[in-house]
């Protein structure tokens, strides 16, 4: 604490009102990516074929696992989003909300990334929704794992202590 009282580069009345609304954000921003998760997954249980096709035509795994594949990937969404939503909503948990959504986004980068690396031939689409464009071009293949990737790492600050504080800084004897 500053001789003043309050933490480094917020002193006064005002660092609670800060705080509280970086963290509000925060929750914001995590029940946001919750309720993505939760709604892309029941898109593709909608229609699990539709998403096992565009796995298969992705080419990074065996066609005979696209079908599990698809399903894995859908039940996944909708578990990290409904306890990603409950963890927000119902337990106050911003960091375990935060580590569900962010582990998920992160591995769609990781995936999305992979398949840049090794594009399939013409345009195919990532399979993120019931209605998905395909993605032609390496600017639009890199650019979803970009995507995913900068969404993880906002969740990843999000989680860390409510916002881009962390912790407070530790109490400091006065003239020593």
């Amino acid at each position: 604490m500053s001789a003043s009282g309050g933490e480094a580069g917020l002193v006064g009345p005002g660092r609670g009102v800060i705080r509280r609304g970086v963290r509000g954000g925060c929750l914001s921003v995590v029940l946001a990516g919750a309720v993505v998760l939760l709604m892309a997954g029941v898109m593709k249980l909608a229609d699990p074929a539709a998403f096992g096709s565009s796995l298969r035509s992705h080419g990074m795994l065996p066609a005979s696992w696209a079908t599990a594949a698809a399903w894995g990937v859908a039940a996944l969404e909708v578990v990290a989003g409904v306890m990603g939503a409950w963890w927000v909503v119902v337990a106050g948990s911003l960091r375990s909300a935060s580590l569900a959504t962010c582990g998920v986004f992160l591995a769609f980068a990781v995936y999305a990334w992979a398949v840049a690396l090794d594009p399939p031939a013409g345009a195919v689409s990532c399979g993120c929704g019931v209605r998905a464009s395909p993605i032609e071009g390496s600017s639009g293949r890199w650019g979803l794992s970009a995507m995913n990737a900068g969404v993880a790492c906002v969740l990843a600050v999000c989680g860390r202590g409510g916002g881009f504080g962390g912790r407070p800084a530790p109490a400091r004897a006065v003239g020593v």
